[in-house]
C-alpha cells in the first residue's frame, strides 16, 4: 500500500497520506507468507499457481484511523488524488480479495495473523527503533 506511517519520532506525530479512501485491501502478514512459501517448497505443489492472501480487508482510510488510534498519534491523514500518487493512466482494482482456496486444498494453509496483531507488530517494531536512535551516541550530543 501506498501509504507510510512517518515515525521518526517517538510520538508519531506527523501527518501521513492516505489515498482513494474507498479502496479495499488485504495484506497478509509476513509470518503467514513465509508459513505458505514453506509449505509449498513440498515437489507435490511445485508448478502450480497458488494465493496467498488474507481476510484481513480493510479500507486506506479505515487503516490509518486504526493506526492513528492504536499509536495514540495525533497525526492528520491528507487526502491525495489517486493519480498524484500513480500518475496518468494506472488503473487498479477497488477491491482485492484473493481466493485462497486452492493452497489450502493443497497444503492446508491459511492465514492465521489479525490485522491487529499486526498493526501491533509494525508499531511495537518501529517505536523500538526510534528510541534506539534518540538513544544512539551520535544523537546525544
Amino acid at each position: 500500500m501506498p501509504q507510510r506511517l512517518n515515525t521518526r519520532d517517538a510520538n508519531f506525530e506527523s501527518a501521513f497520506a492516505t489515498f482513494l479512501a474507498a479502496k479495499r485491501e488485504t495484506s497478509p502478514d509476513v509470518d503467514d507468507t513465509v508459513r505458505a512459501l514453506h509449505g509449498l517448497m513440498d515437489d507435490t505443489v511445485s508448478g502450480e499457481i497458488y494465493n496467498v492472501g488474507s481476510t484481513n480487508r480493510i479500507s486506506v482510510n479505515a487503516l490509518a484511523d486504526r493506526v492513528i488510534e492504536l499509536t495514540g498519534s495525533s497525526s492528520t491523514k491528507v487526502n491525495v488524488p489517486y493519480g498524484e500518487v500513480y500518475g496518468h493512466g494506472i488503473e487498479d482494482m477497488l477491491h482485492r480479495i484473493p481466493s485462497t482456496a486452492k493452497i489450502k486444498a493443497a497444503i492446508g494453509w491459511g492465514p492465521e495473523r489479525s490485522l491487529e496483531d499486526i498493526l501491533n507488530d509494525v508499531i511495537s517494531f518501529e517505536r523500538g527503533r526510534s528510541e534506539a536512535v534518540a538513544q544512539s551516541p551520535s544523537r546525544a550530543s
